[in-house]
């Protein structure tokens, strides 16, 4: 996988690393597809707009949330015709505001720039509440509510990070892959991200046999009613 191609290192390593490459090479012909954990330092963190809290990156999304009149209509085996009406529920995302912003991976004496953009970040809901209103805007439609949230990257704690680390801005920092490469920020450590992997992995496998067991019992059903 394109976790385990990346290498696990250090941010003093990786400086030390770069300016032997530099020294012999040149500057800007270092880069590396590498993983590590450290603190996350900002200097100039944003401010979540609802909860206020300082992030490194923050998504507000406020929607609405509206139910439609739905009517069906079935026929008995004596031709007689029956209307049943429902309210079936739908989501409208009216307005949605996403930022991100650069910060440092700290390793003791040691930090290294870090680039969000492109970066699949692991966000936290912090915020989120529903205002419940009964008002109607349409014959067969009604509003029921505002749902407003809001997910953070906090601008504190532990990160772990499967980045390109290269030299070619003019600074060693770590940052998208000019290709495919993977790039995530994920809250915790390397062994947190590895046991989620694992637990999602399972559900999917789980999910997919159980989905190939229908499958094959509706072909047997079909075979066996033909």
């Amino acid at each position: 996988s394109r976790l385990n191609q990346a290498r696990a290192t250090t941010v003093e390593e990786l400086l030390d690393l770069q300016a032997t490459v530099a020294a012999q090479m040149g500057a800007g012909s270092f880069q590396e597809a590498v993983k590590l954990s450290g603190a996350i330092a900002c200097e100039s963190p944003l401010t979540a707009p609802w909860s206020g809290q300082s992030c490194v990156a923050y998504s507000d999304t406020t929607t609405r949330l509206v139910e439609e009149e739905k009517t069906t209509v079935t026929t008995d085996s004596e031709g007689v015709q029956q209307e049943t009406t429902s309210w079936e529920r739908r989501d409208e995302v009216i307005s949605r505001e996403a930022r991100r912003t650069d910060f440092a991976l700290v390793q003791g004496e040691y930090q290294i720039p870090v680039r969000t953009e492109g970066a699949d970040l692991e966000m936290e809901k912090v915020f989120s509440t529903t205002d419940h209103r009964n008002s109607l805007h349409g014959i067969r439609g009604r509003e029921i509510g505002l749902r407003r949230e809001e997910t953070v990257l906090p601008a504190k704690g532990e990160v772990f990070i499967v980045a390109s680390c290269s030299d070619a801005s003019g600074q060693l920092q770590l940052e998208a892959h000019p290709g495919d490469g993977l790039f995530v920020v994920r809250r915790g450590n390397e062994d947190t991200y590895s046991r989620s992997l694992q637990r999602w992995t399972r559900i999917w496998l789980v999910a997919s046999l159980v989905l190939s067991g229908l499958t094959a019992a509706f072909v047997v059903a079909a075979l066996t009613s033909a």
